[in-house]
């Protein structure tokens, strides 16, 4: 699946009333020489369209399977950026399902937002 990068940006903190979407989050983990929180957030569409490239199979709903797939992608994600980091102390935490709406971490921080693009929809990595 091609996917198309668009432009990073920096994002300020929000209210956690606003941007809710529907779809699918995961987020990991970081410690060590590099310390923060990886979120990437999927339309529905790219959810069940990158699982069923995983799986070989098609996914109808945002289940368990589709989830498991959706952590399987975050983790090659951060795995790979982790080897950029300086140090190379940095640890990354399993990843796990959040909601896709805005958490008090996002109302704390400036955020870096990574906008992507498939044939499938769009996410983000924030």
């Amino acid at each position: 699946m091609k996917v198309v990068v668009g432009k990073p940006h920096i994002r300020g903190p929000v209210s956690l009333e606003s941007q809710s979407t529907s779809g699918v989050g995961i987020a990991v983990s970081l410690s060590g020489s590099v310390k923060g929180r990886v979120k990437i957030y999927f339309t529905k569409s790219v959810a069940l369209s990158l699982a069923g490239s995983l799986s070989g199979t098609t996914h109808e709903s945002v289940d368990e399977s589709t989830q498991d797939a959706l952590r399987e992608v975050a983790n090659m994600i951060v795995g790979s950026a982790k080897r950029e980091f300086p140090g190379g102390l940095t640890k990354i935490s399993s990843p796990k399902v959040v909601s896709n709406t805005h958490d008090d971490w996002d109302k704390e921080r400036n955020i870096l937002v990574v906008p992507l693009q498939c044939m499938a929809g769009r996410c983000r990595l924030k």
